[in-house]
């Protein structure tokens, strides 16, 4: 029988993983930088880091012992939706 997860799926889900933490990275170093940045910049930074976070999240679902992975993706793009919505 072969694994649902398999390596190749495993695989990809790992590096959607390192490229989710590097975005969010990014976004906190954007977020944390003078206040007087250009709003349009943030929004973009913001967005990317959501939509990047919901595809790690569906990466991670495919992935048995990954729940709890694609969760906190699940809940940093709910945080990127609501920061989003504060915005101008």
């Amino acid at each position: 029988m072969m694994d649902p997860g398999g390596p190749k799926k495993r695989e990809s889900a790992r590096r959607s993983g390192i490229l989710c933490a590097e975005v969010c990275e990014a976004t906190c170093h954007v977020l944390s930088r003078q206040p007087a940045q250009d709003e349009r910049t943030v929004r973009a930074q913001v967005e990317w880091c959501r939509d990047v976070c919901l595809e790690c999240a569906e990466a991670f679902d495919g992935c048995p012992g990954a729940e709890a992975a694609a969760r906190t993706c699940r809940d940093c793009a709910q945080a990127c939706e609501d920061f989003i919505a504060t915005l101008g």
